[in-house]
């Protein structure tokens, strides 16, 4: 008010002060005292007025606060739940998933060899097969699964909060931590299905004790395969033991039900066809009913029998690659029928006749799953059916067909080799010996050296620079020999298939003999112009695609051997070719034919003046091949790679080293290397 009164003063100029000076009559007063009333009046109600508009003013500014502080918080609370969906940490279609993966019949964590309706897929994905690793991995980076969607209540939750509407916790439309805890209690949460994931990961056996009691009539016939017009028994009672009495159902049943608690106690569950001798179940229907409930590998046991009673030893029987039913499984039956009979006269001293072809076996030929069949012995033979028969004996071959199935698992991708802690110590004292007495002295010489070591029955590893990239000699024709399987005797489809035409018979075989067993590098050299056509260029791309393809990534080949003039060179590492011939030892390069017809190759080797002179006297089993450069390319090189086998042990050694000073003392080097090694291994 006042301020009003001194800005009106200012307007007249001071003109208005001045009169009342000049008239100085009460009159004047009173009258300019009653005007005053009626202004101070009018000027409370503004000032009152004002007031009520700045409060309003104050209200609408303090309200508009408010809202923005809840819409930001909605937002922030918005951006966690929207962050935890991504991460995987609240998934609302855990239940769907687990329910999806349970329909499909797909395992978490195994790549079943089983697949739906008898197809044989290895990789487990062309069928829909998802494995719990691949879904950790998803989930582990953070990726949102395709599957998981913000729900339609939650979306319309979003628009209110943008919107500024305040939301009903009564409706739909609850508040973010209503909602959120709502997602988090439904099924399919974490806890679920870890314990879900547990139970429909383990791996199925399907074991068959062949045979039945001499009372139950299986006399009728059944065809010997899907479709097939030749019909055979259903099933028999199998053979007699002249020495101990015992009866080979009898026999199968005793080892199967020891077999079935050995696995069980390893994690696995068991089918078993028959768990007494009067059920009558014939041969193709006990192989149906290892697929039906859920089998991923099946195991028939067996002992056998012979009218010469001096045979003795176990063997495998599996189907060939031609057999018209289940040719499809061959490889995966010779890896299991391998493993088994491995680990079974490893473990209980059988003599081991090797794995051997049936494709007229009913059991076999109406598997939908790999299949063998294990003939643990001959009862017709003393020696053999004493111990098949002794109750001290019998538990060690159910391990070690136990064995055999761990080590398939293993082989296969679907089961992990726990290292133990004292193996890598033991592993590691290796290591540092060598490295300390035999490596260093050299490398301090200006050489390139390197090594890598694993123990095929322990799993453990052990490397001194073993990733380095060094020039590989001779020793990259095993890859070569890996490409011509993969590409040209096995190829795993017709656009694959590179086509070998021989000028004679037995021309393929006669060429990798000579590259692999004397290092012929005219072989070598053809070998490689017909994988590209005649074309070197290209068939040294079939190889390096080869090893793209399987993970070598330190290995190329960039030039024919002894090449005039190369534009490049070959090279690998110590730890490449360290895995290379672990897959062939266990026959997962290409197949497991592949890999056992491979693995002869290299035991048939005939340079031996490097790792396998280390061993003289040890009486090891050594697979090699030895590369070695004198100058040529303005280097010097002697490399080695081998498998060595001694009783149950079996470890692989594979030595690089470039720039040597004198290849004799190199070739000293690695024989002492090979000698330590097997010292303290198997010390």
């Amino acid at each position: 008010m006042k301020g009003n009164e001194k800005r009106r003063s200012s307007r007249n100029g001071g003109t208005g002060k001045r009169a009342a000076n000049r008239m100085g009559d009460g009159t004047d007063k009173r009258g300019e005292n009653r005007a005053g009333n009626r202004t101070g009046v009018f000027f409370q109600t503004k000032r009152l007025m004002f007031l009520v508009f700045v409060l309003m003013i104050c209200a609408v500014g303090l309200g508009a606060m408010v809202l923005r502080q809840d819409n930001s918080r909605e937002s922030v609370e918005r951006t966690k739940k929207e962050q935890e969906l991504q991460s995987g940490s609240v998934s609302e279609n855990g239940a769907d998933s687990q329910e999806k993966k349970a329909a499909g019949g797909a395992k978490l964590g195994t790549a079943s060899p089983k697949s739906p309706k008898g197809t044989e897929d290895e990789s487990g994905a062309e069928n829909g097969i998802e494995t719990k690793a691949g879904s950790e991995d998803k989930l582990g980076e953070g990726k949102r699964p395709e599957t998981v969607v913000i729900p339609a209540a939650e979306t319309e939750l979003v628009k209110e909060l943008e919107a500024g509407e305040e939301v009903n916790p009564g409706t739909g439309t609850k508040p973010e931590t209503e909602k959120e805890s709502e997602i988090k209690r439904k099924p399919g949460t974490e806890d679920e299905s870890e314990s879900e994931t547990e139970a429909v990961e383990k791996l199925v056996v399907a074991i068959d004790p062949g045979h039945q009691g001499s009372w139950v009539n299986m006399s009728d016939t059944e065809p010997n395969g899907p479709g097939s017009s030749e019909m055979k028994a259903k099933a028999s009672t199998g053979t007699q033991s002249p020495f101990s009495g015992k009866a080979e159902y009898e026999l199968n049943l005793e080892i199967s039900l020891l077999l079935r608690d050995e696995l069980e106690k390893r994690g696995y569950e068991v089918i078993l066809t028959r768990e007494d001798h009067d059920t009558a179940i014939s041969n193709s229907e006990r192989a149906l009913m290892a697929y039906e409930k859920g089998g991923d590998i099946y195991v028939r046991i067996h002992a056998n029998g012979s009218d010469n009673p001096g045979v003795s030893g176990a063997l495998a029987m599996v189907p060939s690659a031609s057999n018209p039913y289940i040719g499809n499984l061959a490889a995966d039956s010779y890896l299991l029928a391998d493993c088994i009979l491995n680990g079974y006269c490893e473990k209980a001293s059988f003599s081991s006749l090797g794995v051997q072809y049936y494709d007229n076996m009913t059991g076999i030929n109406w598997s939908k799953l790999p299949v063998m069949i294990l003939e643990m012995g001959f009862m017709t033979n003393q020696e053999d059916d004493q111990r098949m028969a002794d109750a001290a004996v019998q538990p060690l071959m159910a391990a070690g067909i136990a064995d055999g199935i761990d080590r398939y698992f293993i082989e296969k991708g679907l089961r992990k080799k726990t290292v133990s802690r004292e193996d890598q110590k033991k592993m590691d004292e290796v290591v540092t010996h060598l490295e300390e007495e035999l490596i260093t002295p050299a490398t301090a010489q200006g050489e390139q050296w390197s090594v890598s070591i694993l123990d095929l029955e322990t799993g453990a590893e052990g490397s001194i620079d073993g990733s380095q990239e060094l020039k590989s000699a001779s020793i990259i024709k095993v890859f070569i020999m890996a490409a011509i399987y993969d590409r040209i005797c096995y190829p795993a489809s017709e656009e694959r298939y590179i086509s070998f035409p021989e000028s004679y018979e037995g021309e393929l075989k006669q060429k990798i003999t000579e590259m692999i067993t004397v290092s012929d590098n005219g072989a070598a050299n053809l070998l490689i112009e017909s994988m590209g056509n005649g074309d070197a260029q290209a068939g040294m791309a079939v190889v390096n695609q080869f090893c793209e393809e399987n993970g070598y990534t330190g290995t190329h080949l960039g030039r024919k051997f002894l090449e005039a003039n190369p534009a490049g060179d070959n090279y690998t590492s110590a730890d490449d070719c360290c895995r290379l011939l672990e897959s062939i030892y266990r026959g997962t390069c290409v197949n497991a034919e592949a890999s056992a017809k491979m693995l002869a190759y290299l035991q048939n080797q005939t340079r031996r003046n490097k790792i396998p002179a280390g061993l003289s006297g040890t009486g090891a089993l050594v697979a090699n091949k030895t590369g070695e450069l004198a100058g040529d390319y303005g280097d010097y090189v002697e490399n080695d790679i081998a498998v060595v086998e001694e009783g149950g042990a079996a470890y692989i050694l594979c030595v690089m080293s470039n720039g040597v000073q004198d290849n004799g003392a190199a070739i000293s080097r690695i024989s002492d290397i090979s000698g330590m090694t097997h010292r303290l291994m198997l010390e």
